[in-house]
């Protein structure tokens, strides 16, 4: 029986596991009579469910539901008047006839105005001394010790994040050039070393969608893009969908700069369809990837799955907890960017076998995990098979 790595009750896995005050959820994988019916159709039909469960603090919200005749979303929310109520509905809702599972709240973007750069560190220096030191200029809102993947040794510097911008700038001149642990710091702002992001909005193409795209009506495809290109930083603008109904079906988006375009492209390099630069195509090539050394024998791709949109701040031993329930697992890889040193949202997962596998891509697949939906796949049904 499954055993929840969070609660330690019987009965549930941890993506079904709430805070004990939880009292909303969310509503997809409805069935499809359910999903030809009207928004408002929908909403009735939920409310009826649910209040077997308990009370409502409102009708579920459904887009469009005010709306005659608007079509029923793929996803909807309710929130119960008691916390017990909620859970009830979680455990016993798992996909029959829908699926609810607990709001989680939504990991907080790092706002890089706030943060500023600690470098020449002492590598004897740790986080509650580099803490005691940056608390003092005022209240940390987060610090991050930069250490190679896999190494207890950090690297020598770090990322502090303030509540707002004056303290990090006062944090920046009181502690620029100053003697700590034998070493004299270099206090900068983060964008001054990560690079200056420019105030001109960069444009790319998406094209080439597998058929699971090609299927959805504009609405759809606009709000599933949106989604999925907002993982690094919200677009400009919703993406603007052309050629409808065509094989040269693409969308053109608005990023906020060059940098966010460059790294959405790289983290989604495995999904069912293609993001160029608009007018650099050519610029962009991949890298050729390295020969596997003679005598090392190659990892069976048939038993990894690619997982995506995962929250940035998720853990390799988050995603251990998340997927042991389901079975053996023998490597996790949460993919990170190479200048930053940040996870870019997408993890390999090595399984034992293919069943197991692909009983974890059925059951985490479109799942809500930390306020994200996940996306969970054979790696080698990924776009280029799976590389990484």
């Amino acid at each position: 029986q499954i055993k929840c790595f969070k609660c330690g009750d019987l009965g549930h896995a941890q993506w079904a596991c709430g805070p004990k005050s939880a009292t909303k959820v969310t509503l997809s994988l409805f069935p499809p009579d359910w999903a030809r019916e009207t928004a408002a159709e929908l909403q009735l039909r939920l409310s009826t469910a649910l209040e077997a469960y308990g009370a409502l603090t409102a009708p579920p919200e459904v887009a469009g539901a005010d709306t005659v005749e608007a079509i029923a979303p793929t996803m909807a929310a309710a929130e119960f008047t008691d916390p017990a109520a909620a859970a009830a509905a979680v455990a016993a809702l798992r996909g029959t006839p829908f699926r609810a599972l607990f709001v989680i709240e939504v990991v907080r973007k790092r706002d890089s105005a706030c943060t500023i750069f600690v470098g020449n560190l002492a590598y004897s220096v740790e986080s509650p001394q580099l803490e005691e030191l940056c608390g003092a200029i005022g209240p940390i809102q987060d610090l991050r010790l930069v250490r190679d993947k896999g190494k207890k040794e950090h690297k020598g510097y770090a990322f502090v994040e303030y509540a707002d911008i004056d303290t990090a700038r006062r944090a920046i001149q009181d502690l620029h050039e100053t003697e700590f642990c034998g070493r004299t710091l270099r206090v900068t702002p983060a964008d001054k070393v990560l690079g200056e992001k420019t105030d001109q909005a960069f444009w790319a193409i998406v094209s080439e969608f597998s058929e699971e795209y090609t299927c959805l009506d504009v609405e759809q495809l606009t709000e599933r893009l949106n989604s999925e290109l907002s993982m690094v930083e919200a677009l400009v603008a919703p993406p603007d969908v052309e050629n409808e109904g065509t094989p040269d079906l693409r969308a053109k988006v608005q990023f906020q700069d060059e940098s966010v375009a460059m790294q959405t492209i790289e983290a989604l390099e495995d999904f069912p369809y293609k993001i160029e630069p608009w007018g650099l195509r050519a610029s962009v090539k991949k890298a050729k990837k390295p020969a596997v050394p003679a005598g090392k024998p190659k990892h069976d791709k048939s038993c990894t799955a690619f997982v995506g949109n995962i929250p940035f701040a998720t853990t390799e031993q988050d995603l251990c907890e998340l997927l042991c329930p389901i079975g053996t697992t023998t490597s996790v890889r949460i993919v990170m960017d190479k200048t930053t040193n940040e996870p870019k949202g997408i993890a390999f997962v090595d399984f034992a076998d293919r069943r197991i596998m692909h009983q974890a891509c059925a059951e985490l697949n479109e799942v809500m995990f930390r306020g994200r939906l996940l996306r969970v796949q054979p790696a080698e049904a990924a776009p280029g098979g799976g590389a990484r």
